[in-house]
């Protein structure tokens, strides 16, 4: 456009003043008028293109450039580059011809670098640092296409590096591989599934290195197993990143060995490792769903192959190897789709035996057991039928006391079936889920039966064989968990009766004379003992608890009981204490241990065993042992010197 502005005026100026005056015939023309005139127009020529070279033309926008070019490259960026320099004269890459305004190509030859090297020199405050490089170099790196996006790109892609570094000459690189082990090794490999099976640490060194291919290598144990029966994909990855992935198929396979050997070229990664940087490569194999009987069993070894690497460096040098050696997975079996497990255990508030209150109007609820069922694999299950044993220990009448056995996850009731005749209790048609290594607490309640007017007392109820559950994993495969030793205390059926709490955290006190210092213990337990139903309850004094010591006391040693009630409760003639119905008494087991020899120097603790009540006065033995045992003191050294 420029060149032909300046032919117009040339060719203006010749009909101006050299023509016209031929036509008027009023000047005659001589060699050296049109000399003269020549030395005119070269000069306006001069003036002109010298103006032109300080001016841009209208800008083009949408030119944007995202990586370095140089010379010998081929890329459609490069056209772009051709496109922004053609718009400024002093930077054009041709005047005519490849290169040329409307004329660009993708190829990076010598007349592109010139422009380059032009655009650097015209831009030279900003691209090439004071001081330091004097002239353009010629390659585009990220200051140059930094000003050369602020011209024709939007928005600016700032620098990322200082000028010095942008234009520094390219590098060249080399890469090395070492083996890096991966977060979770298997040597089963399930249908379905996803696996890490082998990676790679990459170090680049002598400049950035860019992945763009590594090859994978599968080897059979046996001869007659081809990999795309056993597996769907193979992918790379680095950390959470997916780079790329290859179907296993008879198409991207190269056979090494038939029916044994295979290789897997995986291409598209462009992954780029800095300089001095490591970084690691993971490979991932997911295997067939469905794994066939002829399959299963069947073993393979993934090798990351150091000679199927294809990588380039920052001088667009391409390498097919890395330093190092070939690094192999451990040998996985497949095996048909993963199967989910369970474990049944009882949960650690369990009920206890204890006291619990029926009622001569209505059922009574009663939980008889607390347990957890636990998934063991990351294979999600449903479960929709199950049994548990259930029994009735009756004394004063022969009817089984138990209506209907519930199972509960929370508040929510999933079943519920009545026992047989020998107790055993099925559940069915339910739906109970339970993900993968997730666990699950259940309750098991009895609703028990209206009590009669002359009940005494004294039934009990409890699991005695604990629940099993069948049904489906999310692989298609029954699922089944066993529970059944997994068994109830007994719960004893009164319509009043003690329940007992702990009041405050049990003491263990140590003295002695000043020969022996630690031959005297003193335990202390006091509980909270409600009169539930409506009659009062009587506690006996005498023999209405029991010490339990580790390890137990013989011999000379002596242990001695006290048991008393401080609140709440009214003392009878007989020695014993009576709580009204409804309310609640303060009493306390007092413990005191003497060693008088030196063989019984251990750790010593006390924990309730018993309480003996009534609901008379005189008839004091029914036995309240409930939650007791977990009423201890903590362990304290005693000894006799």
């Amino acid at each position: 456009m420029n060149k032909k502005i300046i032919a117009f005026v040339l060719a203006t100026a010749l009909l101006a003043g050299v023509i016209a005056p031929a036509v008027g015939a009023e000047e005659e023309v001589t060699i050296a008028s049109l000399e003269e005139r020549i030395a005119e127009l070269v000069a306006l020529i001069a003036s002109l293109e010298s103006k032109l070279a300080g001016q841009t033309a209208p800008v083009a926008t949408g030119l944007c450039l995202t990586s370095d070019l140089s010379q010998g490259m081929t890329s459609a960026e490069v056209k772009i580059l051709q496109q922004g320099l053609n718009q400024n004269v002093a930077t054009q890459v041709a005047v005519a011809g490849a290169g040329a305004a409307g004329a660009e190509t993708t190829y990076f030859g010598p007349l592109t670098k010139t422009a380059v090297v032009k655009f650097q020199e015209l831009y030279a405050s900003e691209v090439l640092t004071p001081g330091g490089l004097a002239k353009g170099t010629g390659f585009a790196g990220p200051a140059t296409r930094a000003k050369f996006n602020a011209l024709f790109c939007s928005p600016v892609t700032p620098p990322t590096t200082t000028p010095e570094e942008d234009e520094a000459p390219p590098a060249y690189g080399s890469l090395s591989v070492v083996s890096y082990p991966v977060s979770n090794p298997v040597t089963t490999v399930y249908g379905g599934q996803t696996y890490e099976l082998i990676a790679g640490q990459y170090k680049a060194t002598g400049s950035d290195m860019t992945i763009k291919k590594v090859s994978v290598k599968t080897t059979s144990a046996t001869a007659n197993v081809f990999p795309w029966q056993a597996f769907t994909s193979i992918s790379v990855w680095d950390g959470s990143t997916k780079l790329a992935e290859l179907p296993v198929t008879q198409t991207n396979a190269i056979e090494n060995t038939f029916a044994k050997v295979y290789t897997f070229d995986i291409s598209g990664l462009n992954w780029k490792i800095a300089k001095d940087a490591k970084e690691v490569l993971t490979v991932k194999a997911t295997v067939v769903p469905g794994v066939s009987a002829s399959l299963s069993g069947k073993q393979f070894t993934f090798s990351l192959l150091k000679d199927g690497v294809v990588s380039s460096d920052t001088a667009k040098v391409t390498y097919t190897s890395v330093t190092g050696a070939d690094i192999d997975s451990q040998q996985v079996t497949i095996n048909d789709a993963k199967q989910a497990s369970f474990t049944v255990t009882a949960a650690v508030d369990n009920p206890k035996t204890k006291t619990v209150v029926g009622s001569k109007s209505s059922t009574s609820r009663i939980e008889l057991l607390k347990f957890n069922l636990k998934n063991n694999s990351d294979i999600a299950a449903t479960f929709n039928s199950g049994t548990i044993e259930a029994t009735s220990t009756m004394v004063t009448t022969s009817t089984m006391r138990i209506v209907s056995v519930e199972l509960l996850d929370g508040d929510t009731l999933l079943a519920a079936a009545a026992p047989n005749a020998t107790g055993t209790v099925t559940w069915s048609n339910f739906s109970l889920s339970v993900a993968g290594n997730t666990t699950k607490t259940l309750r098991v309640e009895a609703i028990i039966s209206q009590l009669e007017e002359d009940y005494e007392g004294g039934d009990s109820v409890q699991i005695s064989e604990g629940p099993e559950f069948s049904g489906i994993d999310g692989n298609s495969h029954i699922a089944s968990a066993d529970g059944s030793s997994v068994v109830g205390r007994a719960q004893m059926i009164y319509l009043s009766g003690p329940v007992v709490t702990l009041k405050s955290d049990p003491t263990f006190s140590i003295t002695g004379t000043t020969e022996d210092p630690r031959s005297f213990g003193t335990a202390k337990i006091v509980f909270n003992i409600l009169a539930a139903g409506n009659e009062d309850i009587y506690l006996a004094t005498t023999t209405n608890a029991d010490s339990n010591v580790t390890p137990s006391v013989t011999g000379p040693n002596t242990v001695t009981n006290g048991f008393t009630c401080t609140a709440g409760a009214d003392k009878q003639t007989n020695g014993s204490w009576r709580i009204v119905a409804g309310n609640t008494g303060v009493c306390e087991l007092t413990t005191f241990i003497d060693i008088t020899t030196t063989t019984a120097g251990d750790l010593y603790q006390v924990a309730a065993k018993k309480i003996y009540w009534g609901i008379t006065e005189n008839t004091l033995t029914n036995e309240y042992t409930g939650n007791l045992s977990e009423f201890i003191t903590g362990q304290e050294y005693m000894s006799h010197k």
